[in-house]
């Protein structure tokens, strides 16, 4: 696929989307990237990505680290990421982003490794505050007070408790339904049986009232 083709297909998805080579230089960078990131195509084409993007990868370090260009040309899956950026404007952004490589025809052979990104910002920030939110609650409920007498609530099956304690200890639902190899549905409905049995009504709720219970 030619560099020309590869980037009208891109201009065509919805999703914010760039291309790179082998040494990371970008090679497209379609009109939903140029709206999210703030970069049109003739300031970023043949620029390196690591260098435009400042990229803070989490858990892994920045691009010219992380292996993901090294990975494709392996011919590896690479799992898809999140990572910290720097806009045009200077603004700072959180994105998740997924890998397609292509090969290049006209590049003697070599291939394009296309970014499929998403804003996640809003997702991080959520996911942020209630870390801090559960972290308050157990400073709080490690501190010593008058002993509390608790209307007595039906005990928590052991599924229950352990989801309870994922979600407590800041995992997002999609990652604790992953783990457990259940759906988001069963996910859900063990979820709404913990707040009947706490006489809670959301999740974080129920991990606040267990934490005082000392339930987990």
């Amino acid at each position: 696929m030619s560099t020309n083709r590869l980037a009208e297909i891109l201009d065509r998805t919805a999703d914010a989307s760039f291309a790179v080579n082998r040494e990371g230089v970008i090679r497209a960078w379609n009109r939903s990237a140029e709206q999210l990131l703030g970069y049109s195509p003739s300031q970023v084409l043949n620029t390196p990505c690591a260098d435009l993007l400042s990229c803070r990868t989490s858990p892994n370090p920045s691009c010219k680290q992380c292996g993901v260009i090294s990975q494709c040309h392996r011919g590896a899956t690479v799992p898809n990421y999140d990572t910290e950026v720097r806009t045009a404007s200077g603004t700072l952004l959180w994105i998740n982003v997924s890998i397609i490589a292509y090969p290049a025809e006209h590049h003697g052979g070599d291939l394009l490794v296309v970014h499929l990104v998403r804003d996640i910002t809003r997702q991080k920030e959520a996911a942020q505050l209630s870390q801090r939110l559960i972290e308050l609650v157990r400073q709080i409920t490690q501190t010593p007070s008058i002993e509390e007498r608790f209307a007595p609530i039906l005990p928590l099956t052991e599924q229950e408790h352990s989801i309870l304690k994922d979600i407590a200890e800041g995992k997002n639902p999609a990652a604790v339904a992953h783990e457990r190899q259940i759906t988001p549905g069963t996910l859900r409905n063990h979820l709404h049986k913990v707040n009947q049995k706490l006489g809670t009504c959301n999740r974080l709720e129920a991990v606040l009232e267990a934490k005082r219970r000392g339930v987990i």
